[in-house]
Formats: C-alpha cells, structure tokens, sequence
C-alpha cells in the first residue's frame, strides 16, 4: 500500500533544474490497484498490508473503503511512516519512480490470516522491497489451500531477483502477469519463449502486456497483451483509446483486475484478456491509478457487439 505522489515535469534529468507542472497524491501500490479495480466490478474483495499511524494510511484505507473492500486485515504499524511512491512524468511519456517501503516493510507472519486468504477463490501478489515480506510470501503461498489460485504481478523489483529467486513462487502461481520488459529480466528471453520457461514452472497461464498500440510480425493489428497456457496462445487486440489519455500509471494493474474478474467468471481466457485490455483502457483516463477505474455497469455498457453480456 502506497501513497503515489505524482510530479509532471517538463522533463525527467539525470542532473539539472526544470519546472514541475502539476502536483498530485494518489492511491497506489500494485497489488492494491488490482483489488481496489476488482471491488469496482462488483467483487467481493478484501486487501492483507500495513499502512502507518498516519493521515496517508487513513487515506489509503477510506480510498479502500469507498470501494467496498474489507479492510479488517490492514495492520497499522504505529512509528512507521506509510509507503510512499515518488513518480516523475514528463511531456515525453518518460517516468522515473522512487519507492519509499515505509510500513509495508514491516508487514509479517503474525499480519496474514491464512484461514481469511484460504476463503478466496483468488489471492493476488504483488512485489515488496524487503526479503522478508518477498519470504512472507513463499511461506504463505506453500500454505495457501489447493483450490486457492494465485496469480502473481511480480514487476520490476521481482523479476529482477530473477528466475532462480522466483522458482518457488512460479511453481504456485495460476496467473502470471509481467509487461514485455519484467518477462526480459525475469528470464532473459523474449515474451514468447519466457513465457514458455513459465509454464515450465509449473505456472497455469502467462498474461504478457505489451504496451500501446504493439505490432507483432505475423499477427494483424494493434495489439494490448500476449496469453499463453499449456495448450493454446492468443493475441489480445487493444482496446479503443480514449479520446485523451490522461496518465498509463497503473494500465498494468487495470489490466489485470479486468484479466482476474473474467476469470471469476469462468471466461475463457481471449475473453479475459479482452476485458483487462478494456478496463486498461478506462485507468488511462484519469490521473493516477484509480480515478478511472469503470464500475460494473460502465464495463459492460462499453463492450463492443456484445449486447452488454461480460
């Protein structure tokens, strides 16, 4: 759980001075993005994490509950600041973050309810800085009941430990999200192949994201994400953009809440990443991770030739 603290700049420096445009604080943290986009739909969600004795932890926790997620299992970790995420934008798309754990580094053992986790039908990951929440949850997935799916949004501080450090968690996960460069440095192979070094691991399915508008030789159009499981492949067009994108921080994490409600309802997978690339799409409108973020009724009111049926 972090607090995202976004500056829009003329440009990112390495060494210098420049003018910052706007200032904003939002909501944020992998993880949280993808439960607080689930609630939105209609899913009966719940968030385990610590925030700070703070006024950045309450807000974390009221954007939480303006959702409807429980928020019983949120440790308050008192003399800990909350997390904190400082992001860097500029007019060229470019975007530089600095990660502030803050409490979310003493989330432990005696924070997780495994017999609350083992209600879920799916528990989703995120990455931690620390090595010991990264332990928390190996331990905790070894212990997850066998009808529990994980599914695993390991970013660029995961898929930097790499492949080796990542076995025990992989061999677990049902659903495996990364964008095509986590994918590069998590395996060092390209989307395809590492996707099959995945499910070598044991992994039920790979969710690839691609970036905008992608072109894949030999596959028409304007791609949004790549999906694979032991037997089939698919292709996810993109989605329509919005008539003005606001912000892509948190498209991945859209993407996966849409991804992760088809799976709850039993969507083939094509039609699961059909509606992460459309709910993506929604985050791109509003600044921040979550002001765009489409309820129930405006997901199914924008999809296309489908009489509104998800």
């Amino acid at each position: 759980m972090n607090l995202d603290l976004f500056y829009s700049v003329e440009r990112v420096v390495i060494d210098g001075e420049v003018t910052v445009k706007s200032v904003a604080r939002r909501p944020g943290g992998s993880a949280a993005n993808t439960v607080y986009g689930l609630a939105r739909l209609g899913v009966k969600s719940g968030f385990v994490g610590a925030t700070g004795n703070d006024g950045e932890g309450q807000f974390l926790r009221r954007s939480f509950e303006s959702a409807g997620v429980d928020i019983s299992r949120i440790s308050i970790k008192v003399g800990a600041p909350t997390g904190a995420v400082l992001a860097l934008t500029d007019l060229l798309g470019h975007r530089a973050l600095y990660v502030s754990p803050g409490a979310n580094s003493f989330l432990g053992p005696e924070d997780v309810d495994l017999a609350y986790l083992n209600q879920a039908s799916i528990v989703h990951f995120s990455a931690f800085v620390s090595d010991n929440q990264f332990q928390l949850q190996n331990d905790v997935s070894r212990r997850l009941a066998p009808g529990v799916k994980l599914s695993l949004a390991p970013g660029a501080l995961y898929a930097a430990r790499g492949f080796q450090s990542m076995k025990a968690l992989l061999s677990r996960t049902h659903t495996l999200f990364l964008n095509r460069a986590e994918m590069k440095q998590l395996t060092g192979r390209a989307f395809r192949e590492g996707a099959g070094l995945c499910l070598a691991e044991s992994c039920r399915q790979i969710v690839v994201t691609l970036g905008k508008g992608a072109r894949i030789p030999g596959v028409k159009g304007n791609l949004a994400a790549y999906v694979r499981d032991s037997a089939n492949e698919y292709f996810i067009p993109a989605a329509r953009p919005p008539a003005q994108v606001v912000d892509t921080t948190g498209a991945g994490d859209a993407f996966a809440a849409g991804f992760l409600y088809g799976l709850l309802l039993d969507k083939d997978p094509y039609r699961c990443g059909m509606l992460g690339a459309l709910v993506a799409s929604f985050s791109l409108t509003a600044m921040g991770a979550r002001d765009g973020l489409p309820t129930r009724e405006q997901l199914l009111a924008a999809l296309p030739a489908t009489g509104g049926k998800a």
